[in-house]
């Protein structure tokens, strides 16, 4: 059971750096994806959090926060899909509130978070800073209408 909790975060961070690839971007935006995913890479990834990780540690996630190409998959064939960018917001968001989830639970001190996780979560605000410069919000669009209501 722990191990399948710890895959499911190495798949989640995994993933993050997955889907932008897939989406059409502007050449600034190229270099911040491209950063991203240097930082995302799997040799990192494994580095800080295979050893630094307890074996009992586990991280409470619902099904609706783990985002997944199937249920991309699922909405693209619906009759009125999602438009890209819609689908480049929810990324974001579900990449952001990931790694903030994660360092809540990480202690202060633990190498993870000060080596890793807090650069990646600067990372993705210094990306979303550029992305929101690229594609302003239309009033009646926003991504919170694509959430679920808590």
């Amino acid at each position: 059971m722990v191990q399948s909790e710890c895959r499911l975060l190495r798949g989640l961070l995994g993933f993050i750096c997955l889907l932008p690839m897939c989406m059409s971007t502007s050449s600034e935006l190229c270099v911040s994806v491209r950063t991203l995913k240097d930082s995302l890479n799997s040799t990192l990834r494994r580095r800080f959090m295979k050893m630094n990780l307890p074996i009992n540690y586990t991280i409470q996630v619902h099904y609706e926060e783990v985002f997944r190409l199937r249920n991309i998959s699922q909405l693209n064939r619906e009759e009125d899909p999602p438009e890209p960018r819609d689908l480049q917001e929810l990324w974001l968001y579900a990449s952001q509130k990931g790694i903030s989830k994660v360092l809540k639970v990480l202690p202060e001190r633990h190498p993870t978070r000060r080596k890793y996780l807090s650069n990646l979560e600067n990372l993705f605000r210094n990306f979303e800073a550029l992305y929101n410069q690229h594609h302003p919000k239309d009033e009646v669009r926003t991504m919170m209408s694509f959430l679920p209501s808590s």
